[in-house]
């Protein structure tokens, strides 16, 4: 989903110009980078290892 301003002039709000966009996923490239790092955390050992430093928050389900 990608959100994007177009508001048309002063009457307009930023309300009135967002639009709501589905995406494919190698259109929102940066979504990778969550699932990449919740990979590695779920594998564990040296996976975990490596991106320990970037994870500040883990939430058991």
């Amino acid at each position: 989903m990608s959100l994007h301003p177009t508001a048309d002039g002063p009457d307009h709000t930023i309300a009135d110009s967002l639009r709501c966009e589905h995406l494919r996923a190698y259109e929102e490239c940066l979504l990778a980078i969550p699932d990449a790092l919740a990979w590695c955390w779920a594998r564990g050992g040296p996976w975990r290892s490596a991106v320990r430093g970037l994870v500040t928050e883990v939430r058991e389900v």
